[in-house]
């Protein structure tokens, strides 16, 4: 664990009580605070002291962060915010499902306030709303603009705050002052309807001076009800664009680029096998794909149809999962928080979020079925009293054979126990 994720990183300064630490490029960043955070801050507290913070960042990104582009930005207007440096056009995959949406984002970053305004881009999560909003902002950045990206629940503090502190006449200046504002996640603003009546003042006077609008929502306006129809009218003025769930070849485009960026080996087959596997969003085919990568670094570092197979549960052919019968409970918990990324307060503790509970199930299952361990001894090793245990081992029992999610994390958490044995 320590050769893949936190080998390649170094503590650069500290700055105001955070330890700032370099990390070679962004999957490792988000791999290390989705899986280790909370280890390596109180590892690092445990020696300087219980005030330091620990924050990550790429070491590219003093290169290309939007603070030294040679942009041109007007005193009023608000600071440049920080992007993800990743979410450019170069790297968005292109494909039947979105070639409206990007061919729109790119004229409206080329030239702002002339067509398609507003742009509004709408999709279900993890479709690359965001990332798209930002490939805006950095093209337009580059271009010279004054650019603010924003969400609606930024927005709305940042209106009310104005109300508060009677600077309201400051908050309008500022966003007067832009070239494109892009606002993302407006679906938040329901039930807001002061900053309602705010945000369509200030989008109906950018675009009075045809300044470039971008919002972004999980609904197009005509489903989202909590508008009134003259907001409804002004977002429906321009182009609409729903980005869909992307076809195999633009999924399988996506994984190459992930590929490539990180260094990873992957056999072409592995590749088009995730790319053909009925993922709702192209976020939930990352996780997988980091899963595999997880599972490949504890092999020979490729990832094989073998390992597709595992994190995903297609099955392969005489590839039956492994039975671990000489582990301890310890081992179990151990694979289990490094596979879900989760620590072992949050594992014993009292979150009900949906990676914990599997997390729980998963090292119940375990120490049940491979080390026959008892509902007590079980009880005691995760924290849980008697009937939770005994009740959700009951209910796994019946289901685990019908869920292919559960018996691929199983299948990988007993490979890492292997691993271990070995």
């Amino acid at each position: 664990m320590f050769d893949t994720w936190l080998a390649g990183t170094r503590a650069t300064a500290i700055d105001e009580n955070v330890l700032m630490v370099e990390a070679p490029n962004p999957f490792i960043v988000e791999s290390i605070e989705r899986r280790m955070y909370h280890t390596v801050l109180k590892s690092v507290q445990n020696v300087v002291g219980p005030d330091l913070d620990v924050r990550f960042y790429v070491s590219s990104l003093g290169d290309t962060t939007v603070s030294a582009l040679n942009i041109r930005v007007a005193t009023d207007a608000p600071a440049p915010p920080i992007l993800n440096d990743q979410y450019t056009f170069a790297s968005f995959a292109v494909g039947p499902s979105n070639q409206l949406a990007v061919s729109a984002a790119r004229a409206v970053s080329e030239d702002p306030g002339t067509t398609y305004n507003p742009l509004f881009i709408y999709a279900t999560p993890g479709l690359g709303k965001t990332h798209l909003m930002h490939a805006i902002a950095h093209a337009s950045y580059q271009r010279g603009a004054v650019v603010r990206y924003i969400t609606s629940e930024g927005f709305a503090n940042e209106f009310i705050q104005g109300i508060r502190t009677k600077t309201t006449e400051e908050f309008r200046k500022r966003y007067r002052s832009l070239d494109i504002l892009l606002v993302d996640d407006i679906q938040f603003l329901q039930g807001k309807e002061q900053t309602i009546e705010g945000f369509f003042h200030t989008i109906n006077d950018l675009h009075t001076f045809r300044k470039q609008l971008v919002l972004a929502s999980e609904l197009p306006p005509q489903r989202m009800e909590f508008l009134d129809n003259k907001l409804r009218s002004r977002l429906e003025s321009g182009l609409t664009a729903h980005l869909m769930v992307p076809d195999s070849s633009t999924k399988l485009s996506i994984l190459q680029a992930k590929c490539r960026a990180l260094g990873i080996v992957a056999d072409k087959e592995a590749l088009e096998t995730l790319s053909n596997f009925d993922f709702s969003n192209v976020r939930e085919m990352e996780g997988t794909f980091t899963k595999a990568v997880a599972l490949a670094t504890l092999k020979n570092g490729i990832i094989t149809t073998s390992v597709v197979s595992e994190v995903t549960s297609i099955p392969e052919k005489s590839s039956p999962a492994p039975v671990v019968t000489h582990s301890t409970d310890e081992q179990v918990i151990s694979s289990v928080l490094s596979y879900y990324g989760v620590t072992r307060n949050e594992l014993t503790g009292r979150s009900r979020s949906r990676k914990l509970i599997a997390a729980r199930q998963a090292a119940m299952y375990i120490m049940s079925s491979n080390l026959g361990m008892g509902v007590t001894e079980i009880s005691k090793s995760i924290c849980r009293d008697h009937s939770t245990v005994s009740l959700t081992l009951k209910r796994l029992s019946q289901s685990v054979h019908n869920e292919p999610r559960i018996q691929a994390d199983l299948h990988a958490i007993n490979e890492m126990l292997i691993v271990q044995s070995t």
